[in-house]
């Protein structure tokens, strides 16, 4: 018997990913934390979020600033770990927001390896933006909503154009 875990779900839509992929220090920590509306510094964050989109709807959004790699987060434990973070949170969450490392960081998998795992919990990759990296060609075959900053402009500029693509 399959032991599937359930997402701890607004509604029974899939759960929508926002990526923000790149490198060591290219702006996704700013980028997220801009989105969240907090001001655009370093500091990591990781929590349940009512996020504004453009059209008006409001949205109980999982964001972490902080790399799925730099945070030790294996692939497989993405869902678990959301689920563990909404239910601490006493709330539910119908989006997802995280950083990927398009680099190699110590043993941890690839970016590519993460956005297959969300397709394989019945998640829905929304769109990716990515600054600075190599996904372009992986985002097309998927047909998954793709932008990408290269050269990357200032951090501000990074976390409006981020902000505007992803449409919060």
């Amino acid at each position: 018997m399959e032991n599937k875990i359930e997402n701890k779900m607004e509604s029974e839509t899939p759960i929508k990913v926002y990526i923000v992929a790149g490198g060591d220090s290219v702006g996704k920590t700013c980028a997220i934390r801009h989105i969240c509306g907090l001001k655009l510094n370093k500091v990591d964050i990781e929590d349940i979020y009512s996020l504004k989109l453009n059209n008006g709807t409001t949205i109980n959004t999982y964001c972490n600033s902080k790399s799925l790699q730099e945070a030790g987060i294996q692939p497989i434990d993405v869902q678990k770990h959301v689920n563990n973070i909404a239910k601490t949170a006493g709330k539910t969450y119908s989006a997802v927001i995280v950083a990927l490392r398009t680099d190699k960081y110590k043993n941890m998998p690839e970016a590519i390896d993460y956005m297959n795992a969300f397709v394989g919990f019945g998640w829905q990759i929304e769109k990716v933006i990515e600054l600075v990296g190599c996904l372009r060609k992986h985002c097309r075959k998927k047909q998954y909503p793709y932008q990408s900053f290269q050269p990357i402009p200032t951090k501000k500029q990074v976390s409006n154009n981020v902000k505007t693509f992803f449409g919060f």
